[in-house]
């Protein structure tokens, strides 16, 4: 294996970790009376599940790691198979896609439904504009001792129902532990759309014209790739926001970030413990 393989593996193993981490934390604490949790329940166990996905496990191989876990936890938890199985499920989902068959055919097949992003970039950027007038209108953000908001996650559900949300955590030091996940009622943005696309693509290949206007057409059952164009989408909504001010009228903390996440697992931004700067809302200071 040479420098530039080994290198692609290193990238590909964070990227796993990352969004196993951010899926898993949704399922913590393990014990759900345990009020000395701290979200990390599961953490110690992804880069086992890690590595046995690479390594092409079972279903069944995957769910007795995560039974073990749960067998071992520092404090006795009751069995809960059922649970257990939602999370293997949710795992493989999050990990596996499919991948792109060469088909030989004189007559490529025609797409079953057009997705066009820049419309959704254009509508969801008024739908951020006016969640963030409602946030510094409430009656919490007027008093004098509201709290700085410390990140500003944009999440997503593509596939089943066919939403987004964006949420204004103030939580010091907070992180993208699928919080926003607890606040989607009422203040969501309808897709109603993108199901009708993912159902298609589950019979055919779908065309996706991306926030550049770029033509990308999808082949059959290629769940992750439509996620993927569907999350870049909404990370240029927040870069837009950002650049154009809008976050700025947000009692920000010092080092508000932004980040999307799919709300299945399968696309996350930024990376695992990734200081990309423009996951910052203001400008990083030189290193001197």
């Amino acid at each position: 294996m040479d420098h530039k393989d080994k290198k692609k593996l290193k990238q590909e193993y964070s990227r796993l970790v990352g969004k196993l981490e951010r899926l898993l934390k949704r399922y913590n604490p393990i014990d759900p009376t345990d009020e000395d949790s701290f979200g990390d329940d599961y953490d110690s166990l992804v880069p086992q599940l890690v590595s046995m996905l690479l390594r092409a496990c079972t279903p069944e191989e995957l769910f007795r790691a995560i039974e073990s876990h749960r067998k071992n936890y520092y404090r006795p938890v009751p069995p809960n198979a059922e649970l257990d199985w939602k999370i293997t499920n949710a795992v493989l989902k999050a990990f596996l896609t499919k991948e792109k068959a060469i088909r030989k055919s004189a007559k490529p097949k025609k797409p079953l439904f057009r997705l066009d992003l820049r419309i959704d970039l254009s509508q969801i950027l008024e739908y951020v504009e006016e969640q963030v007038r409602q946030f510094i209108e409430s009656p919490q953000a007027k008093d004098s001792g509201a709290k700085s908001v410390h990140l500003i996650e944009m999440g997503y559900e593509y596939s089943q129902a066919g939403w987004v949300i964006i949420y204004f955590d103030s939580r010091p030091g907070a992180q993208c532990d699928g919080s926003w996940t607890l606040n989607i009622d009422g203040r969501n943005l309808e897709r109603s759309h993108w199901p009708k696309a993912s159902a298609a693509n589950m019979r055919g290949p779908v065309c996706v014209v991306d926030q550049d206007g770029i033509e990308r057409l999808i082949p059959e059952g290629s769940e992750s790739d439509m996620s993927e164009l569907i999350g870049t989408m909404l990370k240029q909504v927040l870069l837009r926001a950002r650049d154009e001010g809008i976050f700025f009228r947000l009692p920000l903390a010092p080092k508000c970030r932004i980040g999307v996440e799919d709300n299945c697992g399968i696309f996350g931004w930024p990376q695992h413990d990734s200081m990309d700067s423009d996951s910052f809302v203001n400008p990083l200071p030189e290193a001197t």
